[in-house]
């Protein structure tokens, strides 16, 4: 995997994606405050769950490559 090669770079790639999705689920959170529609809710509160558990994936894999770097990996 890319990584091995350049953990420093892969976590560097991985903080963006986790500020992008940070910033997407601020996005549609805002949505749904002001969103009066159920179907939009039902649909809003999906795409949020899906971001979330994305978000979370991402950053248990930039924990795992902070701990690499910190032991000199």
């Amino acid at each position: 995997m890319a990584y091995r090669q350049n953990p420093q770079r892969r976590r560097d790639e991985l903080q963006k994606l986790y500020d992008l999705l940070n910033e997407k689920i601020v996005r549609l959170r805002t949505a749904r405050i002001i969103e009066t529609d159920a179907a939009i809710l039902f649909r809003l509160d999906k795409q949020i769950e899906e971001a979330q558990t994305e978000h979370d994936k991402i950053a248990q894999q930039i924990d795992s490559l902070d701990k690499a770097l910190e032991q000199g990996y």
